[in-house]
């Protein structure tokens, strides 16, 4: 016994949230790092990941010399 399913409806990406403007902290360090997510604008999802990891390296960074300062 097979059961058959309707295929999903197309995905309108039209309507989709894009990527929105990095609110500054405050903070330099924070900021200059959370500068580097511009880079995702435009940049193919398969790339989001390397931003991502820099990202998250730049902020360990930034409160690593935050506690020991």
């Amino acid at each position: 016994m097979s059961e058959q399913h309707a295929p999903p409806p197309p995905v309108d990406l039209e309507d989709r949230v894009g990527p929105t403007d990095v609110v500054p902290t405050g903070h330099a360090g924070v900021d200059e790092v959370l500068g580097q997510l511009d880079e995702l604008h435009g940049a193919p999802v398969a790339d989001h990941v390397v931003v991502f990891e820099q990202v998250h390296a730049g902020l360990r960074r930034v409160l690593d010399d935050s506690a020991a300062g």
